[in-house]
């Protein structure tokens, strides 16, 4: 059954103001005959209209008016007219009165309706009414935009099909929504998670409220939905926040400040490039970032590019907060505001100091390798020669008697020789093209062996230590490379205490992991470390001393190799060197090689007494005459017969109209056909023919897809003494054999 106080006529909020409006008009009217002020004015202003009228009468139509009558005493016929006469008029003046002011009171209600409706439709919310059915009554253009209904169709329509509210996927329950308007008169609020379901389909995000509609007399006659669409509010601020995520997340470091230079926000890459909290820089200036690097005529350009509002692009360093200064590549973007005016500063700065150390590495790299070319050339061309005067020099050593005064003067040129290969040696090794005798070894035993020797080479003043570590693992290394590079630190140390120290040599195995030393793979390495408590060298000093050629020591008392060959053969060994040095304090060097499961195996010398001679038939391949010479002359000595070749090619001939050849002793950098090529030709004639290669420098072309620490049994390194030759010789016959 229907509750007849819902039961009220279907009409606009329009028409619900105008009838509110005339009725609190008509209470108006009638309070002024309750009012007593009001009563006596209309009593008195209804006696002075009857007494101008009575006074207008007794002018036109009797001789005096009633008054008069009354004074006069005269008959009540004549009395009695006047009076209706004057009753007439007076009604007819109070019924023109009410017209005129009813009149008024429409065109005023009209004029407030009107403003009524413009005011609603002008609202920027949408606004719905709906009657104590819950029934629309009421739309404005904003609420016909928002819920897709036009005023006409949604008129009468339940408040849920027209404004179908949800929150979190969810419908409003809006029976309970209405029952807290209807009946309880109770606001409702709607929160920014609310959405509205429209004819379209869309569901866009609103806020507002909804408020019971209360009359003149207090009773809740319906309620009124005011909402806003937030839709794209909501989607800028969610924007907004992802924009401030990425800012947040960055990998670049972002500052902006204000026009004062005074910082404003910071994220948080910029704090790690900074060394800075976002609390220690917010409100402070710039300027505490500046670096002593640049003058004040760079920040002046940067000034007048961003005065110019252009953005400012270029190479910045920034002063961390430990001291040490960033390499930044930065842009600074002027920000203005809706009227154009520039209210802060951006700088977007990407750290690539990282960066620019590779570069430097690289360029130091490339810059070895040149010199390391060069070195390697004149070292091959050296050996060469030395390979001649050493080769003469000790037959003719062996041609004169000991006692000679000329043996003096041959053991001297002998020495110089030895000199001379062990500087090529250095060239070579630091060029990364010497031929190394890789074998498997502890480097205690090394550094044991050649104690005493360490010990005549540094000064009297300083003292050696030697903490060996005796579970120390082996490595694969070339001994007299690894004794090379340790003379060289140990010297170098001594020479940094002139008045006097001590050099500790130490060894231990250490396990590296992924990047905790650059150029290295995780594993186990053995660690060398040669120290000292000298000079020590400062920052500039360090980072120059592995370049070839560059020593502290004064002019004539050091070549600048010693380091950068230890730095080549290190690398050249699958390890890494590193140096800490601190001014006034020593320096230490620390030598990392990978470790092998092998272990070491005592190298087994042949008694040169032992070397005899043969009668097999050699191919000998040599580019140079003086050393074709020489080793074919020192062979033949023995016994050996010698087929000689200049080159690759001739080599292959020779090998062809030869009846039969035992064994191939050949140079491997040759023009036109290197060694190990003209090897593999011979090999596919003669599979089992023994070869033994000879060189001072094995560059690129020659080692290409070959691994040169196997060719141990099968290298004889120049330069090389005539009894080191047949050793070899006789050694390759017989393993053959």
């Amino acid at each position: 059954m229907t509750d007849p106080s819902l039961d009220v006529p279907k009409q606009s909020l329009s028409e619900y103001h105008i009838d509110n409006l005339k009725n609190a008009g008509d209470g108006q009217l009638h309070a002024m005959h309750l009012q007593p002020s009001r009563s006596w004015l209309l009593v008195g202003g209804v006696a002075a209209a009857a007494w101008l009228l009575d006074s207008v009468a007794a002018t036109m139509l009797w001789s005096s008016s009633i008054v008069d009558a009354f004074l006069l005493q005269l008959p009540a016929t004549a009395v009695y007219t006047r009076l209706a006469i004057l009753l007439l008029a007076t009604t007819a003046a109070l019924f023109l009165f009410r017209s005129l002011a009813a009149s008024q009171l429409d065109r005023a209600l009209q004029r407030s309706s009107k403003w009524f409706s413009t005011t609603l439709k002008s609202i920027g919310a949408a606004l719905i009414a709906v009657d104590k059915r819950g029934r629309v009554i009421f739309m404005n253009p904003v609420a016909q935009t928002l819920t897709g209904w036009r005023l006409e169709h949604a008129i009468d329509q339940p408040l849920a099909n027209v404004c179908r509210l949800m929150r979190h996927g969810k419908d409003w329950d809006h029976a309970a929504v209405l029952q807290r308007l209807i009946r309880e008169g109770t606001p409702v609020t709607f929160d920014s998670d609310t959405r509205l379901q429209n004819a379209n389909g869309s569901e866009p995000n609103v806020t507002g409220n909804a408020n019971p509609i209360i009359d003149s007399e207090g009773e809740i006659i319906g309620s009124v939905f005011a909402l806003h669409d937030i839709t794209a509010a909501k989607e800028a601020e969610q924007t907004r926040i992802r924009l401030a995520t990425v800012v947040d997340q960055a990998d670049d470091a972002i500052l902006i400040a204000n026009t004062e230079g005074i910082v404003e926000y910071v994220n948080p890459s910029f704090e790690k490039v900074s060394g800075f909290t976002n609390d220690e820089v917010v409100g402070t200036h710039v300027n505490r970032f500046r670096s002593d690097v640049h003058d004040e005529q760079f920040f002046e350009v940067v000034g007048q590019t961003l005065k110019l509002d252009r953005v400012w692009r270029g190479h910045l360093i920034l002063q961390h907060s430990d001291g040490t200064r960033r390499q930044l590549q930065s842009s600074i973007t002027p920000i203005a505001d809706v009227d154009g005016n520039t209210v802060d500063y951006v700088s977007i700065n990407h750290d690539i100091t990282h960066e620019l150390e590779l570069q430097q590495q690289l360029v130091q790299a490339q810059k070895m390798e040149a010199v390391g070319r060069l070195a390697g050339g004149i070292a091959h061309d050296f050996n060469n020669i030395l390979t001649v005067i050493k080769g003469y020099v000790a037959l003719i050593a062996g041609t004169i008697d000991k006692e000679d005064k000329v043996s003096r003067f041959v053991n001297e040129l002998a020495k110089a020789g030895d000199s001379a290969a062990m500087l090529t040696q250095q060239l070579l090794a630091f060029s990364r093209k010497d031929a190394l005798q890789a074998t498997v070894t502890n480097p205690n035993t090394a550094i044991n062996d050649m104690s005493k020797m360490l010990r005549r080479l540094i000064a009297a003043n300083v003292e050696l230590n030697l903490v060996l570590d005796d579970d120390l693992g082996c490595v694969r290394v070339d001994c007299g490379q690894l004794g090379q590079a340790i003379m060289n630190l140990v010297v170098n140390a001594s020479d940094a205490m002139p008045d006097g120290g001590k050099v500790d040599i130490r060894t231990l195995t250490t396990s590296l992991g992924t990047g905790e030393i650059a150029n290295l793979e995780p594993g186990s390495y053995a660690r060398i470390d040669v120290s000292d408590n000298g000079f020590g060298m400062d920052e500039a000093t360090l980072q120059r001393i592995f370049e070839p050629f560059f020593t502290t020591k004064q002019i004539g008392k050091g070549t600048g190799l010693g380091l950068a060959m230890v730095y080549s053969f290190v690398h050249q060994m699958g390890g890494d060197i590193e140096a800490h040095s601190t001014p006034q304090k020593g320096t230490r060097f620390s030598i990392y090689l990978p470790t092998v499961d092998e272990i070491e195996v005592a190298a087994k010398k042949r008694p040169l007494e032992n070397i005899i001679g043969g009668h097999e038939t050699i191919l000998v391949v040599e580019d140079d005459p003086q050393i074709l010479d020489l080793t074919s002359g020192v062979l033949e000595s023995r016994g050996y017969t010698v087929l000689r070749a200049c080159d690759g090619k001739e080599a292959l001939d020779t090998f062809d109209k030869a009846g039969r050849v035992d064994m191939m002793l050949t140079d491997i950098v040759m023009p036109h056909l290197n060694g190990f090529k003209l090897a593999d030709q011979i090999s596919k004639r003669q599979p089992e023919l023994p070869i033994l290669f000879m060189s001072g420098r094995i560059d690129d072309d020659s080692c290409r897809d070959r691994d040169i620490s196997t060719l141990a049994d099968s290298l004889l390194q120049k330069p090389f003494a005539p009894s080191k030759l047949l050793q070899r010789v006789r050694m390759t016959l017989d393993r053959a054999s």
